[in-house]
Order: structure tokens, then C-alpha cells, then sequence
């Protein structure tokens, strides 16, 4: 099985990654004629030979070898908390773990609000009733032991459900928009 990175602006897929089997990859390697570097945001940018102009992105990602990057997440999503930028895709990927640790299995998303002294705080938003205090005590512990002190939510927020685009996908800033500010 593959992953495969592609959009609309690269007319196909530029690169692939293999997800299972003893050739387990994290990473993409580009197809022949795709040349990558990043932008001064750390974006990717992609050149082809099948394309007049480069194509520039909104993905994060580290090229780890002229043809291979890893994907680390979307610029538009980057939580800027107390002058430290944040990941949230980066945030997910340690909470999936703790939260199978906890056992839950709720759908949930890292995001940013306003604060007033760190300008954005690191919030959770997690598609369920209000957790019992046990549980969110047990999830703030591992969180805190687990995650940088920039990482911890400062706030979590449940919803019954999250709105989701026309294939499935949440889409995040509809359900951020569902919370009272």
C-alpha cells in the first residue's frame, strides 16, 4: 500500500510512500523529473518537467534527501503560542498514541485560539461528550509528561459531532467556528 503526495496544481503524483511491508517508509520519495526545495516558510515547493513554474505549497515538510521529504504538517494550521510555532499535525501524532494509551478512540484535532499573553494557546477539540474528570485528569497527566509545555492543550473542547467536508475529511475551521468565543 501507498500514500501518495499529489494535487490539482501538479496536474498528478509527485511522490510516493510505501505504508506497509518490511519497506515500511515515512517519508516521500519524489518520481523521476520532480525536483523539490522549500520556501523561506519551510513549504515545500515543487518543480517538474511537465510544469512551466514551480509549484508552492502549503505543506511543511523536511527534505531529508534531495528526492525524499517528510510531510510535517499545513502552514495555514501553525499554532504561533507565546513566540514558539507549534505543529498541530506534529501534536496529533503523539496524542493518537496517548490517547490509545487512555483508551480513547473519539476523533479529535489540535488547533489555535486567541489569548491575550500568548497570543494563540494550543487548544483540543475532541468529537464526544465531556470526558468524566478521571479520564481528563489521567490525559492531562500523560499529556504534560508526553508533550513540550508548548504542546499541552491550554484548553480542551468537545462537540458531538464535527462538521466534515463533501468527502468525509473534518474541516477544522467550520468546527472551530462551531465554539463560543
Amino acid at each position: 500500500i501507498y500514500a501518495t503526495y499529489g494535487m490539482t496544481e501538479t496536474l498528478s503524483h509527485v511522490g510516493l510512500m510505501k505504508l506497509n511491508g518490511p519497506a515500511l517508509e515515512n517519508e516521500f520519495t519524489t518520481l523521476p523529473g520532480v525536483a523539490i526545495e522549500k520556501d523561506d516558510r519551510g513549504c515545500l515547493v515543487i518543480r517538474t518537467d511537465f510544469l512551466n513554474d514551480p509549484v508552492v505549497t502549503n505543506d511543511l515538510v523536511e527534505i531529508t534527501k534531495p528526492d525524499q521529504f517528510k510531510w510535517l504538517g499545513r502552514w495555514d494550521n501553525v499554532i504561533n503560542t507565546g513566540g514558539v510555532k507549534v505543529i498541530p499535525e506534529k501534536i496529533e501524532i503523539q496524542l493518537k498514541e496517548i490517547f490509545q494509551t487512555c483508551g480513547v478512540t473519539d476523533r479529535f484535532f489540535v488547533f489555535g485560539l486567541p489569548d491575550s499573553g500568548l497570543g494563540q494557546k494550543v487548544c483540543l477539540a475532541i468529537e464526544a461528550a465531556p470526558f468524566e474528570k478521571n479520564l481528563l485528569q489521567l490525559l492531562h497527566r500523560e499529556m504534560k509528561a508526553q508533550l513540550s509545555k508548548y504542546e499541552v492543550p491550554k484548553e480542551i473542547k468537545f462537540l458531538e459531532r464535527f462538521e466534515e467536508t463533501e468527502t468525509g475529511k473534518v474541516n477544522r475551521l467550520k468546527t472551530i467556528n462551531l465554539f463560543p468565543a
